[in-house]
């Protein structure tokens, strides 16, 4: 990663952590403590470093003319010299982001007829312009843009003014998300939902006007109160639900429902913002547009702790049920004050949604007992497949009336919101994982133990939660299973003892001394889970003069191919899921194929592909690149391999 790349242009890793170290760092500032930039970003890994700061600075910038304190741009300059000077001078006299550079400051008033006229002038005076609006207070900012409170200037109305960063209007990942929200957000009118008044562009600036809503986001309310009571809970989910069953009517999938996007205020009312990320339940987004694939660039739609599994594996596709699992994941926090899966990085989240037992509510906030049609609701809400949870958000709708409603007592009502500070808003930065998440391959399981190895950049663990530990060389005879595939399937395809976990960049294993003797049937197979698919790659590729290979395309489809006097590839037209345990199973038999996947066999087609010649040598999870033509693109999974046989 270069120095010089904008927050758009960053990794979605790199997004995540930043906005992790940007929210620490304001929520330091709020609770009266004054950190210094430098000691934040001390610990990040260099290459984050530099887009952090720039992150960094204009909020400590921010908080300090809060304070009262005076910006000397000098002294910004000797704190951080690597930065471009002209980039802390512009930093410095900002006080509002991209807005205070285009926004223009109105004429002071003339002749007021008295004092306190004269006074309410000043304080009118010293705000900045937006078009129609005069901006009151900053509410936020993150990664796409900032949020102010503003009156209309003739109508006098408080509104919310969500304005797109300017720098990112010429990016057209970025202004097709922004626009995506405008046009959403005109198309839903609910008591449940912050309503959108109007959109606008003023001296290339691209805004949305919203109703100003006073309170607090939920997350924030939790954090700072506590977990509520199992009736508060249902209260809130009931509300968010009411809201988001009125949109998906109007065929609109949120896809970033989360405690953060569902505000509270201060009459109890729960409203539903952030339509960054919805599109329609019947839209088509091709890849080859941009302006559709809002996913290019590295952006994450949706955030890990509340993304369910099908939407984890391809936004598109993200429906009804996908958003009734994120509510259920905001119902378990509401309850509990924590997430329902947690992990050191947002893969391990992502696969813990997607292989973890659904976790009990035992009890609520109050620490009293979840009633049990709440707990059985929940555990329908966050159903591991979509067809297992409630089909309508309407139904969700239904079954939570009835459990407000059966409450025995007086339930305490909704917490009361103290204005203390503005609300909450609308922009996020987008995140990913930890800066220094080590990068590691665990390892190799009993079905490999009689091969001699030769472990490239792979450093093994054990399931059983062993010391990780370098993988020594293994000697003895090959444990290569000849016999025909029976088909049938196990109970799990949970992997036992030792697992490789590929890279997907240059990881693979070796086994050199292994030679084919085409004359024999020959079956490979193994436990997988891939997670993600950077390209074509090999599961195995067993080389010499006749070789055969099981690999995936660089669209996740599985194949088989065999290079012999009338050699060729076959592929299958199904995606395999991602973060997920598969069996997986080739078979050749003279000129007899076939490949399996949880024992059943999938319908393969021929894919024209000349298969060179090269040496012998077993190689599992990808492929020495000196063993390919110079003109293939390297072939290495990106994914976890066990018990192989």
């Amino acid at each position: 990663m270069s120095g010089d790349e904008t927050f758009a242009e960053l990794p979605a890793d790199t997004m995540l952590l930043i906005n992790r170290v940007c929210n620490q760092f304001e929520e330091t500032w709020r609770v009266g403590q004054r950190p210094r930039v430098e000691s934040v970003v001390a610990e990040l890994d260099e290459r984050v470093r530099s887009a952090a700061l720039r992150e960094l600075i204009p909020l400590e910038i921010e908080y300090r003319r809060s304070a009262g304190e005076t910006i000397d741009p000098a002294e910004y300059a000797r704190r951080f010299p690597e930065l471009p000077a002209d980039w802390l001078r512009q930093q410095c006299r900002s006080d509002e982001a991209a807005v205070a550079m285009q926004a223009e400051r109105p004429e002071p008033a003339k002749h007021p007829s008295n004092q306190a006229t004269a006074t309410n002038a000043t304080s009118r005076d010293k705000r900045r312009r937006l078009g129609d609006y005069e901006l009151i207070a900053k509410l936020g900012s993150g990664g796409m843009g900032a949020v102010y409170k503003a009156m209309h200037r003739r109508m006098q109305r408080v509104v919310a003014l969500k304005v797109l960063r300017n720098d990112l209007k010429d990016r057209p990942q970025w202004l097709a998300r922004f626009e995506r929200e405008v046009q959403m957000a005109a198309r839903l009118s609910h008591p449940n939902i912050v309503t959108a008044y109007d959109a606008r562009e003023e001296k290339g600036l691209h805004y949305l006007i919203t109703e100003y809503v006073d309170g607090h986001d939920l997350d924030r309310t939790i954090k700072r109160d506590g977990p509520l009571s199992a009736h508060q809970a249902a209260e809130c989910v009931l509300q968010a639900a009411r809201g988001l069953a009125y949109a998906h009517q109007q065929q609109v999938i949120h896809r970033d429902i989360k405690p953060a996007n569902l505000l509270l205020d201060t009459h109890g009312v729960v409203k539903i913002l952030d339509m960054g990320l919805a599109r329609l339940a019947d839209e088509q987004e091709p890849l080859a547009s941009p302006a559709a694939n809002l996913t290019e660039s590295g952006m994450i739609m949706g955030t890990v702790s509340y993304m369910a599994p099908e939407q984890a594996r391809n936004t598109k596709n993200a429906d009804e049920r996908s958003d009734i699992y994120s509510l259920g994941c905001t119902l378990h926090f509401l309850l509990t004050g924590q997430p329902i899966y947690q992990g050191e990085t947002a893969v391990d989240v992502l696969l813990a949604h997607a292989n973890e037992p659904i976790p009990e509510l035992a009890s609520d906030g109050q620490g009293d007992p979840v009633p049990e049609r709440l707990r059985h609701l929940f555990q329908r809400m966050v159903a591991k497949r979509p067809e297992d949870r409630f089909q309508r958000m309407s139904e969700v709708v239904v079954e939570l009336e009835h459990i407000v409603s059966e409450a025995e007592t007086r339930i305490a009502p909704l917490p009361t919101i103290i204005n203390e500070s503005p609300a909450t808003t609308a922009t996020r930065r987008n995140a990913w994982t930890r800066p220094n998440a080590r990068r590691s391959l665990p390892l190799i399981g009993a079905g490999l133990a009689g091969l001699l190895l030769v472990i490239v950049t792979a450093i093994a663990w054990n399931f059983s939660g062993d010391e990780k530990r370098q993988l020594s060389p293994l000697a003895g005879p090959p444990l290569l299973d000849s016999t025909a595939i029976s088909g049938a399937n196990s109970a799990s395809n949970e992997p036992k003892g030792y697992v490789l976990r590929f890279d997907g960049r240059g990881s693979y294993v070796e086994v050199p001394t292994l030679q084919l003797d085409p004359q024999e049937p020959v079956t490979l197979e193994a436990i997988v889970r891939f997670r993600s698919f950077p390209g074509a790659a090999n599961l195995f590729s067993w080389l010499g003069p006749e070789w055969i290979a099981i690999y995936h395309t660089h669209g996740g489809n599985l194949g088989i191919g065999r290079r012999h006097a009338s050699g060729n590839l076959l592929v299958s037209d199904q995606t395999a899921p991602l973060d997920r345990w598969l069996h997986v199973a080739g078979a050749l038999d003279g000129n007899q194929w076939a490949l399996f996947v949880d024992g059943q066999p999938l319908e393969l087609r021929e894919l024209p592909f000349a298969m060179p010649e090269t040496s012998g040598g077993l190689y599992i999870g990808g492929v020495d690149p000196t063993r390919l033509p110079a003109d293939q693109n390297a072939r290495f999974i990106d994914g976890d391999i066990a018990q192989v046989r």
